[in-house]
């Protein structure tokens, strides 16, 4: 039932620690001399995240089905499981920091903030910033020593930059984690992948949620822009496209695996937010190249 389109990449399991700090070139350079066991120009789900300095304009990378122009400056985050694809036209340059989600200390209120904060993808410009930059170049330096006596400031140095990030996407309205809507949406959030993308009620999570379906609304509309219902929707057909482009699964397969009772429903969903079947974005994606 679920044969492997998209592959999912580990982290290597040749390293000692779940954490790596390396020129972005090396992964197409070991790419080219055959040391990569999968297509990086092809749409892969890494197990792992991803934050990306980039250091030279027109540049492109795809995150979750959609295509990002980057420039010398931005900052790339590509979260574990999220679809990507390298640009072999249009190559990134600049430094990459890799890490699990095992490797970096936090409470639950800051893994929804890691979370939030991966579905940025780009933040525009954001590597201008002071800070940002020396902690990219610490941690390019500390890397270099390769000495296991420093994986504490390892997680220390990226902790602070995860911090600073944050900080700068809230002076920019990327996010507002200190806000009380913001943390409803998150527990929203969490909701949604409890019930494994199979319930489409938006009343039905208000009522989990303990709010009434406007009261819920409101906040929804205020933190993300659309409505509850249109919010839940946009969750669940993101997930529809990776487990669509990943697994060889049939639209039979599909309807248990969303919880849909004919296959007909599951397809006018589907077509009715994204503009065409299953089927059509299958055969879009399947044969991609960056």
């Amino acid at each position: 039932m679920e044969k492997e389109n998209i592959q999912k990449i580990q982290f290597k399991n040749t390293l000692t620690i779940e954490f790596e700090v390396m020129e972005i070139s090396s992964v197409y350079k070991r790419f080219e001399e055959g040391k990569i066991g999968f297509d990086i120009a092809k749409f892969h789900r890494p197990q792992f995240n991803m934050i990306l300095l980039i250091e030279k304009d027109n540049a492109k990378h795809f995150v979750d089905f959609k295509s990002y122009n980057l420039k010398r400056d931005d900052i790339l985050m590509v979260g574990e499981n999220h679809v990507n694809a390298f640009s072999m036209n249009e190559k990134l340059r600049g430094t990459a920091i890799i890490f699990t989600s095992n490797f970096i200390e936090m409470n639950e209120i800051g893994k929804n903030s890691l979370k939030k904060l991966f579905d940025i993808h780009v933040m525009a410009q954001s590597g201008e910033d002071k800070t940002v930059k020396e902690l990219f170049n610490i941690m390019k330096n500390e890397y270099r020593k390769e000495s296991l006596d420093s994986i504490a400031l390892y997680r220390h140095l990226l902790g602070s930059l995860l911090s600073k990030l944050l900080i700068l996407a809230d002076n920019n309205k990327f996010i507002k984690e200190n806000d009380e809507y913001t943390r409803i949406i998150l527990n929203l959030d969490r909701l949604i992948e409890k019930f494994k993308y199979q319930l489409r009620d938006s009343m039905r999570y208000s009522k989990e949620m303990g709010y009434s379906y406007k009261h819920l609304n409101i906040i929804c509309k205020s933190v993300t822009g659309n409505t509850l219902k249109c919010y839940i929707d946009n969750l669940i057909v993101m997930e529809m496209k990776r487990q669509i482009v990943s697994n060889d699964m049939s639209l039979k397969e599909l309807c248990i695996f969303f919880n849909f009772d004919e296959e007909t429903n599951l397809v006018k969903y589907f077509k009715r937010r994204v503009g065409v079947s299953p089927k059509k974005f299958k055969d879009r994606y399947k044969n991609f190249q960056g």
